[in-house]
């Protein structure tokens, strides 16, 4: 499922679950992951979310995701052919999807990263950080 399912109104809780990026860029048989849009629409997100989470217990951290969501952020705007106005209403679901998933992950483990597809995400969109 594409980022698009995802991205859809209603309730992030009751949105369908999307794949892992690696599994998408995988499908998408893409060389390089940043030419796949949803990669910086969704790594923005992610980061969005992450800091927010971690914003009161490690600014420190928080501010390098903030740093990162603006990488992939002035990507995904060259990426997405969209209105800003659209481009913003996506992030917001998606942004608000992770930010729900952690909120679930640390009220059962008290690990906000304990949910699956946050820890893969978290991965894939770290290492693309890391190359640019």
């Amino acid at each position: 499922m594409a980022w698009g399912a995802a991205a859809q109104d209603g309730a992030p809780e009751a949105a369908p679950q999307p794949d892992p990026l690696a599994a998408i860029v995988t499908r998408e048989q893409a060389s390089d992951p940043w030419t796949v849009p949803v990669v910086s629409l969704r790594c923005t997100s992610f980061y969005i979310s992450a800091a927010a989470i971690e914003k009161e217990e490690r600014p420190a951290i928080a501010n390098q995701y903030e740093a990162n969501a603006e990488v992939f952020l002035s990507r995904a705007v060259v990426l997405s052919g969209q209105k800003k106005d659209r481009l913003i209403a996506q992030m917001t679901r998606l942004s608000r999807m992770y930010y729900m998933l952690a909120q679930t992950a640390l009220e059962s483990s008290g690990d906000p990263m304990g949910h699956p597809l946050l820890q893969a995400d978290f991965d894939f969109c770290a290492r693309l950080a890391r190359q640019s």
